[in-house]
């Protein structure tokens, strides 16, 4: 591989090589063809033009390439937050030298990074990650909460069935009504992260990554919803997603869901979720998803009448743009230094959301 030439970083001016390396290794209509998309995803303007890929090169041409975006992680420990990287879009042509995929990611454990992590690793990827000693959960559990019963039985998956739906209701309990707010600038949100224990193990959601990951996102329109006071506020992200194909419906996507572990800040929490669930079903939404390690969070979305999937399969469909009958788990991977804990699952907090977890489908759909 004395040819190759391996760069820790991406020029924008190259452009039209990685857009042309894009469409052949992925698909013309892939997201991330978008110029624009590409530049927020990889946060370029604030880089100094720059994406963070490692590329490998051939002369001109791009052989491979292997994303990482650095991110500050709390892991453990709420008041030391951990320098990261989140990894994507590793992707090497077919033609490469064999190995060049385990270069380009000697390259980036080169930097000497404490953590790496990575959502949706690939059913080839999976492996490699295992022999290099990633820590591998296959599946972040998804909960689904019915909100039209009639509009999920024309949209159940094949397999399921209408009894699957009997207990995954929404019920509204008893709780103080709260006005849909929004978060509008910086000062209505200074959360003090020393009251957020279940956010031990999970990237840090500050204001400046809740403004890049959901306020500036290119394509999607995000709700951040909010109760409670800048300090301590209980946070709901979602979106309304409107599926098509076999059925046309309108379904809710919760992608972030946090709040205070205190007792008011569960109080606090659940009545800003049971708030945006009733807002999603008076729309008509007929249903409302919501994908989630933490065991703690997540029972306040099963105490509103939601419940797990089954582990095996889907009973209302995950991809909805168009609908498509694939079954696929979230999963989760990270290599950490011996000196970081290995956490259980469910005391992490990983969410659809996480980098480009929730990410559109095609760019023709939003152009």
């Amino acid at each position: 591989m004395s040819s190759i030439k391996i760069t820790e970083n991406f020029m924008m001016k190259e452009w039209i090589q990685m857009s042309a390396f894009l469409k052949e290794c992925y698909r013309e209509d892939h997201i991330l063809c978008s110029e624009t998309f590409f530049r927020w995803q990889f946060r370029v303007e604030s880089n100094g033009e720059k994406a963070n890929l490692i590329c490998a090169w051939k002369e001109d041409k791009l052989l491979g390439i292997y994303g990482y975006l650095p991110l500050k992680v709390h892991w453990g420990n709420l008041e030391q937050p951990v320098q990261a990287v989140w990894t994507l879009y590793w992707m090497i042509k077919k033609e490469a030298p064999r190995g060049l995929g385990w270069l380009l990611i000697k390259k980036l454990n080169g930097m000497k990074l404490p953590l790496q992590l990575s959502v949706n690793v690939s059913e080839i990827g999976g492996p490699i990650f295992k022999a290099l000693n990633w820590t591998i959960y296959s599946r972040v559990p998804r909960y689904i909460c019915v909100l039209d019963n009639k509009q999920c039985l024309d949209m159940l998956c094949p397999g399921a069935k209408k009894s699957d739906l009997i207990d995954k209701h929404f019920k509204s309990t008893d709780h103080h009504p709260v006005a849909l707010k929004h978060i509008e600038n910086e000062s209505d949100y200074r959360p003090t992260w020393t009251l957020y224990s279940n956010l031990a193990f999970g990237t840090v959601r500050s204001f400046d990554y809740l403004r890049w990951r959901y306020i500036n996102h290119p394509v999607f329109k995000y709700h951040i919803a909010l109760e409670g006071e800048p300090n301590r506020p209980a946070i709901c992200v979602y979106r309304i997603e409107q599926a098509f194909g076999n059925y046309e419906s309108k379904v809710g996507r919760i992608v972030d869901f946090f709040y205070p572990s205190d007792e008011r800040g569960k109080k606090e929490g659940n009545s800003l979720l049971q708030t945006v669930v009733q807002h999603l079903q008076n729309i008509n939404c007929s249903f409302v998803e919501f994908i989630c390690s933490n065991s703690n969070v997540s029972q306040i979305f099963i105490d509103i009448g939601a419940k797990e999937e089954p582990i095996e399969r889907h009973i209302l469909p995950a991809r909805l743009t168009p609908i498509q009958n694939v079954f696929r788990n979230q999963n989760i991977v990270f290599y950490r230094d011996k000196e970081l804990d290995v956490p259980p699952l469910e005391k992490m907090y990983i969410t659809k959301s996480d980098i480009d977890g929730d990410s559109p489908s095609s760019k023709l759909l939003y152009t």
